[in-house]
C-alpha cells in the first residue's frame, strides 16, 4: 500500500515538474545587421537559434521553408517543455524574400546587348508580390523570465545592430599645363614640410615624374589651403581646367565608385565569305575613382584602398583597308594609380604624375593665295606643336557624424533654390539652414546635463534591464527634456520670417466661448475671432490688452453640436509693467488651462503663426522627437497657402499653450529641462 501511494505521489509531482510552458513573442526590426549575421554570432554566444532550409516546390516560382538547425523542434504550438526550457529565449531567423529586385531578370537582358538602350519588351513580373519588413527575427521567451529577454534585446540593440559611420569623399580632378606644376610651389623630388611622403626620382631621360601620393601634414592645413588657392588661380588664367569635382558619401569600410566619362562607338565589321556583318561596339573613357576607405577605432584616422584610372581618346590611326577605303581607329591613353593611404581626418591628398603628350599639326595659311602651289607655302606655315598635360588629383576625407557639425559636409548649401514653395500636386517644403538653428551649447556644456548623461550610458552598458528603459534609450541618444519647446520656438522663426501668417484669413479663426442660453443657462458656442477682434480694437484703442482664458467645462452644459473642450473667456486685462510678465501673470496656474494676451498687432500676428505652426506639426509627426535630428538639410512640410486661405482655424486650449511658449520659450524650456533631468537622475539612481 506504501508503495503504490509513493508511486503515485511521483507520478504526479513528475507530471506538475513536466508541464510545459506557453512562450511569448517579441519581433525585432534590425536596421543595420542582416539576419543571418545575427544568428552566427548569437549562436557562438551560446543561444538556440533556429533558422530555415529552402527548397524547390512543385509549381514555379514557389520555395518551401522547413525549419533547421538543433533547436528546430523544441516548439510545440507555441509552448515548450520542461526539458528545453534552457533554449529560451528562442532566436527565429524568419525567412527574407527572395523576389525584391528586377535586376536578375534585366540582366538577362542586358547580356544580349541591350545595356546602352531600354527594353521595351520589359520584365516579367512572375513572382508574387510580398509587402512584408525585411530583416528581421522573432523572439520566443518565458513570459515570467523577461530579465533573459532584455539581456539578449540590449545585446541585439547595443551590440550588434549598430549603424556604421559615414565618410564624405570630396575630389577635386584638375589638368593643368605640366610646365605650370612648379607654381604650386612643391618640389616633388624632395620632401618638405608641406607633405609627409617622399617622391619617386624624375626619368632621366623625359625628366617626367611617376605616378605619386602625398599628404598633407594635418598641422600644416594652411599649406593644403594654399595650394588649393593656387590651383583655383591657374584655373582662372585658363591655364589649367577642371575635368570633375565629384564627391560621394559611404559607409566605413564600404567600396565608392565614381565614373565620369563617355562612350566612344567603335564600328566594327566581319566577314564571312560575300557576307559582312557590321556591329558597333562601345568603349568607355573618361575618369574612374574606385575608394574603400575604413576608420580608426578613434575615429581621428582613415585607412583607403585608391584606384584612379584617366583615359581618354587620341587621334586616328590606319588600320588597314578594305577595297579602296582606309580603315581607322582611334587610339586610347590610359593612366591608372592604385594605392593605400593613411591620412587624417579633413586632411587633403593628391595624386599626381599622370603626365599625358599630345602633338599637334599647327597649319596657318594666305586667304586664297595660301591655295596657290609653291606660293601658299612661302606665304604660311605649318609647325608641330606638343603639349604636356598633368592631371592631379586631390581627395579629402571627411567622417561624418550625424550628430555633430561635420554632418554639414552633406547637406546642401544655404539657398532658396532648394525650398519648394508652390508646388501643384505636392506639399511645399523648407530646408533647414544653419541660421534657423539655436546653439544649444548652453546646456550641452553645462556639468550638470553631462553628469547626469555619463550616468545613463554607464548603467546603460552595464545593465540590460535599464537598456530596456525607454526614457533612458531617448535619453542616451540624444533626446533632452523640454526639447519640444525649442524645437516648435525655431519652427515658428521660420514661419515668421516667410511671412506665412498673411494666409491666415481672420474671419476663418473661431473659438468656443461661453455664454447664456435664452433660459439662462451656460452653454458652449462658436465665436468667431476675427469678429470680435475687429470689435474690441474699435472700442478700446489705448487701452487694455484682450485676454482669452481657458477654462475646464465640466460645469458647463453643452449642445449636441459640439464635443466636450476647454472654453475661452474674453476678458480685459490691464498690463502688467511688460508684455512677458503679464502673459506670465495669467498663466501663473495652467493647469485649468492657458491664456492668450493681446495687446499690439504684432501679438495678434503672432496667433495666426502659432495656427500655421500646429499645421505644420500636424504634417511633420515626429520632429519633436529629438532635438538632434533638428539640425541643417532636414525638410519640412509646410501647408499650401490656399489651403491655409480656405480652412477654417480654431484657437484652444493647446494653441493658447503654443503661444504662451513660443513668447516665453526660455522659461519653459529651463523648467522642463531641469525637472526633467532630475526625474532621470532618480531613475538612473533605480539602476544603479
Amino acid at each position: 500500500m506504501m508503495r503504490k501511494i509513493f508511486i503515485t505521489c511521483f507520478l504526479l509531482i513528475s507530471t506538475v515538474f513536466a508541464e510545459d510552458i506557453r512562450v511569448k513573442y517579441k519581433t525585432l526590426q534590425l536596421s543595420y545587421i542582416t539576419t543571418d549575421r545575427v544568428g552566427g554570432i548569437l549562436k557562438s554566444l551560446g543561444y538556440a537559434v533556429i533558422d530555415f532550409e529552402k527548397s524547390a516546390g512543385v509549381n514555379p516560382n514557389e520555395i518551401i521553408l522547413t525549419p533547421a538547425g538543433d533547436f528546430a523542434n523544441v516548439l510545440i504550438n507555441g509552448m515548450v517543455s520542461e526539458d528545453d526550457y534552457d533554449a529560451l529565449p528562442l532566436v527565429i531567423l524568419l525567412p527574407e524574400t527572395d523576389n525584391i529586385t528586377l535586376l536578375e531578370m534585366q540582366g538577362a537582358v542586358s547580356e544580349k546587348g541591350a545595356e546602352m538602350g531600354v527594353d521595351l519588351g520589359g520584365s516579367s513580373l512572375v513572382f508574387t508580390t510580398s509587402g512584408e519588413p525585411l530583416q528581421r527575427i522573432l523572439i520566443a521567451y518565458d513570459p515570467d523570465n523577461t530579465e533573459d529577454l532584455k539581456e539578449l534585446v540590449s545585446v541585439i540593440s547595443n551590440q550588434l545592430d549598430v549603424a556604421a559611420k559615414q565618410i564624405m569623399i570630396e575630389a577635386l580632378v584638375v589638368e593643368i599645363d605640366a610646365n605650370k606644376t612648379n607654381t604650386l610651389g612643391v618640389n616633388f623630388s624632395n620632401s618638405g614640410s608641406m607633405y609627409s611622403s617622399s617622391f619617386p626620382e624624375p626619368d632621366p631621360s623625359t625628366g617626367n615624374f611617376e605616378p605619386f601620393t602625398f599628404i598633407m601634414d594635418k598641422g600644416l592645413i594652411g599649406n593644403a589651403l594654399e595650394i588649393n588657392a593656387k590651383l583655383e588661380k591657374l584655373i582662372s588664367d585658363q591655364t589649367s581646367e577642371i575635368l570633375s569635382r565629384p564627391s560621394v558619401l559611404v559607409l566605413d569600410g564600404r567600396q565608392a565608385r565614381i565614373v565620369v566619362g563617355q562612350q566612344i562607338p567603335i564600328a566594327r565589321s566581319t566577314a564571312t565569305g560575300q557576307n559582312v556583318v557590321s556591329a558597333t561596339e562601345y568603349i568607355p573613357i573618361g575618369i574612374v575613382l574606385n575608394l574603400r576607405p575604413r576608420i580608426s577605432s578613434d575615429g581621428n584616422e582613415i585607412t583607403m584602398q585608391v584606384e584612379t584610372i584617366i583615359s581618354e581618346a587620341q587621334e586616328r590611326v590606319g588600320v588597314g583597308s578594305v577595297g579602296g577605303d582606309v580603315l581607322s581607329a582611334p587610339t586610347f591613353s590610359s593612366q591608372k594609380v592604385q594605392t593605400y593611404v593613411q591620412v587624417e581626418n579633413n586632411t587633403p591628398f593628391i595624386i599626381g604624375g599622370l603626365i599625358s603628350h599630345k602633338d599637334t599639326k599647327q597649319e596657318n595659311e594666305f586667304p586664297i593665295l595660301g591655295r596657290v602651289p609653291i606660293l601658299g607655302s612661302l606665304l604660311g606655315f605649318n609647325k608641330k606643336v606638343r603639349s604636356n598635360k598633368e592631371v592631379i588629383v586631390v581627395i579629402t576625407p571627411h567622417i561624418v557624424d550625424v550628430g555633430s557639425g561635420s554632418f554639414a559636409h552633406v547637406i546642401p548649401k544655404d539657398i532658396d533654390i532648394l525650398n519648394h514653395w508652390g508646388n501643384k500636386l505636392f506639399q511645399d517644403s523648407y530646408r533647414l539652414r544653419n541660421t534657423d538653428l539655436y546653439d544649444l551649447g548652453f546646456y550641452e556644456n553645462t556639468s550638470f546635463y553631462n553628469t547626469v548623461l555619463n550616468r545613463a550610458q554607464n548603467v546603460i552598458q552595464e545593465n540590460a534591464v535599464a537598456s530596456a528603459n525607454e526614457d533612458l534609450a531617448d535619453f542616451v541618444s540624444g533626446s533632452v527634456p523640454g526639447e519640444e519647446v525649442l524645437i516648435r520656438r525655431m519652427l515658428y522663426d521660420v514661419i515668421e520670417k516667410e511671412n506665412y501668417y498673411k494666409y491666415i484669413v481672420p474671419e476663418n479663426v473661431i473659438f468656443f466661448g461661453k455664454m447664456l442660453d435664452n433660459q439662462g443657462n451656460a452653454v458652449v458656442d462658436k465665436r468667431n475671432f476675427g469678429e470680435i477682434y475687429r470689435s474690441y480694437l474699435k472700442r478700446f484703442k489705448q487701452s487694455d490688452g484682450l485676454a482669452l482664458q481657458f477654462e475646464s467645462t465640466e460645469s458647463v452644459e453643452f449642445a449636441d453640436d459640439y464635443p466636450l473642450r476647454p472654453v475661452a473667456n474674453i476678458n480685459r486685462f490691464e498690463l502688467s509693467g511688460t508684455y512677458k510678465n503679464t502673459l506670465r501673470e495669467l498663466n501663473a496656474d495652467s493647469s485649468f488651462g492657458y491664456s492668450i494676451y493681446l495687446k499690439a498687432p504684432k501679438h495678434e500676428r503672432r496667433l495666426y503663426e502659432v495656427l500655421v505652426l500646429r499645421r505644420v506639426l500636424e504634417m511633420n509627426p515626429g520632429i519633436l522627437n529629438n532635438i538632434n535630428l533638428f539640425k541643417a538639410g532636414r525638410e519640412i512640410l509646410f501647408p499650401a497657402p490656399q489651403s491655409l486661405e480656405g480652412d477654417i482655424h480654431v484657437i484652444d486650449n493647446k494653441i493658447a499653450e503654443y503661444f504662451y511658449q513660443i513668447n516665453l520659450y526660455n522659461d519653459e524650456f529651463d523648467r522642463k529641462f531641469v525637472d526633467g533631468i532630475k526625474t532621470l537622475s532618480t531613475i538612473i539612481q533605480e539602476y544603479e
